[in-house]
């Protein structure tokens, strides 16, 4: 947990699961390799508390994402804070709580 990382990359997958939901983010390295990194995010029943549904994300959403890495060498990170830039969704763990910024619905 002392140890944070940012990733930009498109959401290739949204697994709205018990007990912690995972999103899988394609991310491009500049000499254009991609990988796959896992996002673990807060329990699902405190997610469909905020709002969140599986729906959510989806395949093909630009995202950046804040977090903890995995202690191993896989690519896996402990979502703290996932940004949506092309309708503003936010989503934040602080501390134990999870929150959610949703877009606006016109």
């Amino acid at each position: 947990m002392d140890r944070e990382i940012t990733l930009n990359g498109v959401v290739s997958a949204f697994q709205f699961v018990n007990p912690h939901p995972f999103v899988t983010i394609t991310v491009e390295s500049q000499n254009g390799s991609r990988q796959q990194w896992r996002g673990e995010l807060d329990n699902r029943s405190e997610l469909v508390g905020i709002g969140v549904t599986s729906g959510t994300f989806k395949a093909g959403d630009r995202v950046a994402v804040v977090g903890n890495p995995g202690r191993d060498k896989t690519p896996a990170v402990y979502v703290r804070r996932l940004d949506r830039p092309s309708d503003g969704l936010k989503y934040e763990q602080i501390g134990t709580t999870p929150t959610i910024q949703l877009p606006n619905k016109p």
